[in-house]
């Protein structure tokens, strides 16, 4: 399943990812974790996909879109998902029905763009400000929902990472683990293993003083008619 987000910020683009993966071969199904991002730094482009599995093959070959396909990338990578998804479908036109991916590219002008993938509909779109892949729907995303802002992203950091981290909770089958990589003019850069354990530790008592706090309201010591 997978949850995603792009923050924009006034200073470069906050990728975050959780890393679950869900795999079924003919005999077995199994879960793992691994890296959903991919960077090319000489090509000063990142994706992630989230979804079914072609949508990982898209992420990775639209690393390798022309300079000119990136001036407007919504086409070639709309017409890159038709041909791999189709191609994966093969006879069974149900298999693999849905993908995202989010293409950012950094430079002059940092962007990022959405790609899903529903059925035979294949739509991408520029975000100015945020977007959101796989689990769209996690209500976790409450948090970015309200309370994001176009911020330096490094203030933006906490809220991402809290957000992926929460989805967990709530799609414990589909939503696991964390990276962030930060996309800025000068290049990309993965947060390292340390500061992702800060923050899953900050996270986590947040989450508790939370919890504590919507139930010490007034009704916790007096009945409210």
């Amino acid at each position: 399943m997978t949850l995603q987000v792009a923050l924009v910020g006034t200073d470069g683009i906050l990728l975050a990812s959780d890393k679950k993966i869900n795999q079924s071969a003919e005999r077995a199904a199994y879960t793992g974790l691994t890296s959903k991002i991919r960077v090319n730094y000489s090509r000063r482009i990142a994706t992630c996909w989230a979804q079914y599995a072609p949508a990982a093959d898209v992420a990775k070959q639209a690393l390798e879109l022309s300079d000119t396909d990136l001036l407007d990338p919504r086409g070639p990578l709309e017409n890159l998902a038709e041909k791999i998804f189709e191609e994966a479908r093969g006879e069974n036109q149900f298999a693999f029905p849905n993908g995202d991916v989010i293409l950012v590219t950094i430079g002059e002008l940092p962007a990022v763009h959405l790609l899903t993938v529903e059925g035979k509909q294949y739509r991408c779109s520029r975000r100015d400000d945020k977007a959101i892949a796989g689990n769209n729907v996690n209500s976790a995303l409450f948090f970015i929902q309200r309370y994001y802002k176009k911020l330096p992203i490094d203030d933006l950091t906490p809220l991402a990472a809290h957000t992926i981290l929460s989805a967990g909770y709530v799609n414990q089958t589909g939503v696991e683990g964390l990276e962030i990589l930060r996309c800025t003019k000068e290049g990309f850069d993965f947060l390292e293993e340390k500061e992702i354990s800060a923050l899953t530790a900050w996270s986590c008592k947040l989450d508790t003083k939370i919890g504590r706090l919507v139930f010490s309201g007034p009704a916790a010591n007096s009945r409210v008619i």
